[in-house]
């Protein structure tokens, strides 16, 4: 998932853009956008179920009609925000506000900020949307490779930190190599790895696996962490934690 974050003062076209970038990469891909509200809280429904429901405390309240979903959550992190958009599948995710993230900007009007981009058109973006960082989590690689949700299997989920200086002298063969050694030896389906993976909160890259085991994950887990640490020495990884 594509990260696109536009600041700006209020009143400098920041909404006009986003929509016409919306309309255009929609074309592509599905859009979701994340909106910082700031101190403007955001006023439910006075006296609607779904707003007595969330009132009572709880985590999150969801309302379907004929042709849309309305979710309201109690998290007010943008970084939750982000992963449940991956996990749907989305493929740009694009955020208004939010200065104190350094994401990949694009400043409209005259704030003065770091940006990769300052008021461009649409087509500045489109022409330069592999400078904008990338985002993922288990679930959309998995879909990303298998264009399936993972299924409702026995599941064990790993990010593993690869420190910056080792993917200078490490290749695809090697991250290849570890990942088969493990597949092979537990006759798993594994997600194939998207590497580098950049995770937006670490400066090292990361490797996402997913792996569907047909046995109780209690009575695998410790199996796979040390053939995660064994093939990962063989293959030259220093792996954190292993």
């Amino acid at each position: 998932m594509k990260i696109i974050q536009v600041v700006g003062i209020s009143g400098s076209g920041k909404t006009t853009f986003i929509r016409k970038l919306c309309a255009t990469l929609g074309k592509t891909g599905l859009v979701g956008t994340i909106k910082h509200l700031g101190h403007h809280r955001f006023l439910l429904t006075p006296d609607k179920d779904t707003t007595l429901f969330f009132e009572t405390g709880i985590g999150i309240s969801i309302g379907i009609d004929d042709e849309k979903t309305v979710q309201t959550e109690r998290s007010t992190s943008l970084h939750h925000a982000l992963c449940s958009l991956a996990d749907k599948g989305i493929k740009y995710a694009i955020i208004e506000g939010f200065k104190e993230h350094s994401y990949s900007r694009v400043v409209i009007g005259d704030l003065s900020a770091d940006a990769l981009l300052s008021n461009p058109e649409v087509q500045d973006i489109i022409d330069n949307i592999a400078l904008f960082h990338d985002f993922y989590t288990l679930q959309s690689l998995y879909k990303d490779h298998n264009h399936e949700e993972l299924p409702p299997s026995p599941v064990i989920s790993f990010l593993l930190p690869v420190q910056r200086s080792q993917t200078e002298s490490l290749g695809e063969t090697q991250i290849k190599l570890f990942i088969d050694a493990i597949s092979q030896k537990h006759e798993t389906q594994l997600v194939r790895i998207r590497y580098p993976v950049y995770r937006l909160e670490f400066s090292d890259p990361y490797i996402g696996i997913a792996i569907l085991h047909p046995e109780p994950i209690e009575s695998c887990l410790s199996a796979v962490l040390a053939d995660i640490r064994n093939e990962g020495e063989r293959a030259g990884l220093q792996i954190p934690g292993f």
